[in-house]
C-alpha cells in the first residue's frame, strides 16, 4: 500500500517533525531529509529562536547521540548567484528559508540535507513514498515551451517540499517552474490562483486542528528560477519584483499591490482577508542577465498555518523536545 505522506505534527517511533519558524516563534523543528534506509543522507533538524539558527545532526546507534552547530541568521550571506550561503559544523551549505520553510544542502556533497537528486526521488516514489498536491490549482494562458520541457502552471500545483512518512522531508527536484511564454519579460501575464478545499494537504491539516480548509489570507512564494544543481539560472532569468493581487471569489473585493524581494526566499505575501481565489498579475520584473523569461518555481497555500511552537532553545542546551527519546545526549561543535 502506498505510504501517506503527513503534513502535521507527527509524534511517532520517537520524533517530533515541524517546519521552520519565524522571528517571533519561540521554537520550531523540522527534520530534514529522508530517515529512510534508501539514503541515510537525512537525519538533520532544525531549531529556531529569535536569529538564532541551530542545525542537528542525529548519529550514533539507533538516533541515540546528536551534535549541532548554532548560527546567527545575520551571518547568512550571499553567493554569486544570489542563493544564501550559511555555514554549519564548518561546511558551506546553501539554505533557503522563510515562511516556515527551510531547505538546505552542504555544497561539498551532491546529495545532502533535503536535496536529492531526480533519480534519489524517483526510487522514494517507487518505494512507496508519495508526494502529495499543493492544495491550489493555477492556470494562465501564458507558459513557455523549449523542446520536451514544458514550464506550465500546473508545475505550480506540485509539492514544492515533499513531506515524507517518515518524517523526511525533499525539495522536489523533479519539478520545473513555471515561466511566461510572452515575448519580452510578460509584464501583464495573469496567473489565476485557486485554493482546494478538500486537498490531502487539507485534510491533513484539518485532522491536525491546523487551519487550511480550502481558504487561504497569505501565498508563500519562492521567486525565480531556483534550482539547487542550477544556481546561476536565479539571476539568468527574470525574477518578479511587483505584483498586482485581486481577489476573484465574489466576496468582498481587494486589489492591492506587493514589492517582493529579489532573492531565492520563500517569501509571504499577506492578503487582506482569507480568499478561495486571486489573480496575479505581473507588473514589473527583475531582469534576467541573459534569458528575457519570468520565473516563479513555488506557490503555496500555507505559510504560517505549518509552523507549531514547541518551546524554547534553551531546552536543545539541556532537555531537547524528544519523545521517548530521554537517552539522547547533546554535544556542542561550536565553531
Amino acid at each position: 500500500m502506498i505510504k501517506k505522506i503527513m503534513l502535521c505534527l507527527s509524534i511517532f517511533a520517537g520524533f517530533i517533525t515541524y517546519t521552520y519558524g519565524s522571528n517571533n516563534d519561540p521554537l520550531c523543528i523540522s527534520v530534514l531529509g529522508p530517515n529512510s534506509p534508501l539514503t541515510h543522507k537525512g537525519n538533520y533538524q532544525l531549531y529556531t529562536k529569535g536569529s538564532d539558527i541551530a542545525l542537528v545532526k542525529i548519529a550514533g546507534e539507533e538516533g541515540k547521540n546528536a551534535i549541532f552547530d548554532v548560527i546567527k541568521k545575520e551571518e547568512i550571506r550571499r553567493d554569486e548567484n544570489g542563493f544564501p550561503v550559511a555555514t554549519f559544523f564548518g561546511r558551506d551549505a546553501h539554505f533557503l528559508f522563510g515562511g516556515n520553510y527551510v531547505i538546505f544542502r552542504f555544497l561539498d556533497e551532491e546529495e545532502s540535507g533535503m536535496i536529492f537528486l531526480p533519480a534519489t526521488c524517483r526510487d522514494l516514489i517507487i518505494k512507496g513514498y508519495e508526494i502529495y498536491p499543493s492544495g491550489i490549482e493555477v492556470s494562465s494562458p501564458s507558459y513557455l515551451i523549449e523542446g520536451a520541457k514544458r514550464y506550465t502552471p500546473s508545475n505550480l500545483t506540485k509539492t514544492f517540499i515533499g513531506v515524507l512518512d517518515d518524517g523526511g522531508m525533499l525539495f522536489n527536484t523533479m519539478n520545473l517552474p513555471w515561466s511566461e511564454g510572452e515575448k519580452g519579460p510578460g509584464i501583464g501575464v495573469t496567473l489565476s490562483i485557486h485554493f482546494l478545499p478538500g486537498s490531502p494537504i487539507a485534510d491533513s491539516l484539518q485532522a491536525s486542528s491546523l487551519a487550511y480548509n480550502g481558504m487561504s489570507d497569505v501565498i508563500v512564494l519562492m521567486n525565480g528560477y531556483v534550482d539547487f544543481y542550477r544556481p546561476d539560472l536565479f539571476l539568468k532569468n527574470n525574477r518578479l519584483k511587483t505584483v498586482l493581487i485581486k481577489s476573484t471569489d465574489n466576496e468582498t473585493y481587494f486589489e492591492q499591490e506587493y514589492e517582493l524581494k529579489d532573492a531565492p526566499e520563500f517569501q509571504v505575501i499577506q492578503l487582506p482577508r482569507k480568499v478561495r481565489s486571486v489573480d496575479m498579475i505581473i507588473k514589473e520584473v527583475y531582469k534576467g542577465t541573459r534569458y528575457d523569461d519570468t520565473v516563479i518555481t513555488s506557490i503555496s497555500p500555507l505559510g504560517k498555518n505549518l509552523a507549531h511552537i514547541l518551546g524554547t532553545l534553551d531546552q536543545l542546551y539541556t532537555k531537547p523536545y524528544y519523545v521517548n527519546w530521554k537517552e539522547l545526549s547533546i554535544k556542542t561543535e561550536m565553531k
